[in-house]
């Protein structure tokens, strides 16, 4: 039989290698001693270089999945849109069809700025969209949408317009109602007279604004504002706005 030193000799280089494992040193029926050394960088033969390959593989991976991966995709029927409500001008589901060519986009990637120009320009009446993300697959839109304040008389085609002079490019039926901007001959309709016209309406009370059936200025932009009751009420030139509108 073996010493026990010779056994222990053994042990200690076999330790060396297969550390963890801990090996007990048999002698007849009774263990006599475990040997068994900690985990250190030293005895698991881990270099730097090794760490680094691993972190970089982990970074990958992580990357891959945040960004590339369909596991935080987007899904059509997790597409939420608010600010709609009681809209006669859009609706939920003509947003949530601009969105398809997002739909499969991980979350991550959803660009707030390029959701928002697409929808824009397909819905000219949108003002804003504000992005939320809802991990693992969803998304809210919040819409802020303009106001449609005039129709811009262009011959006998009406184009709605907001307080900005935005052309909102709606549907005949959905301008009924706003009063018509009629601008005299040769004047632009990106012009001072145009942008006066706009200025009156703005500064107009709700109630007041909504009487208004129509708004012409002259070559010498002089403002008349027709009201649904028939009356006339001859405003003058683009100043002092907020004054007359208090007395009107």
């Amino acid at each position: 039989m073996r010493s026990l030193q010779a056994t222990h000799a053994e042990v200690e280089i076999h330790n060396e290698v297969y550390t963890p494992l801990s090996i007990p040193i048999i002698r007849g029926k009774a263990k006599v001693k475990m040997l068994s050394r900690p985990y250190s960088l030293e005895t698991m033969h881990i270099t730097p270089r090794a760490i680094t390959v691993v972190t970089v593989v982990m970074g990958t991976l992580v990357a891959w999945a945040l960004f590339f991966s369909p596991l935080l995709a987007l899904q059509q029927d997790k597409i939420e849109v608010t600010g709609l409500k009681g809209s006669a001008y859009l609706t939920n589901e003509q947003v949530t069809e601009s969105l398809h060519p997002w739909v499969g986009t991980p979350l991550p990637r959803l660009s707030e700025g390029a959701m928002s120009k697409q929808l824009t320009s397909d819905y000219p009446i949108i003002k804003s969209v504000d992005l939320f993300r809802h991990f693992p697959r969803g998304a809210t839109l919040a819409i802020t949408l303009r106001e449609p304040v005039a129709c811009l008389m262009e011959g006998d085609t009406c184009r709605a317009i907001d307080t900005e002079g935005v052309i909102l490019n709606l549907a005949p039926e959905q301008t009924q109602g706003l009063p018509r901007l009629t601008l005299a001959a040769g004047q632009d309709a990106a012009g001072d007279a145009a942008t006066a016209m706009i200025d009156v309406l703005s500064v107009l009370p709700t109630d007041i604004r909504s009487r208004v059936s129509s708004i012409e200025v002259s070559e010498a932009a002089q403002i008349t504002l027709k009201l649904s009751d028939g009356a006339t009420v001859a405003w003058g030139t683009s100043g002092n706005n907020e004054f007359k509108a208090q007395v009107l």
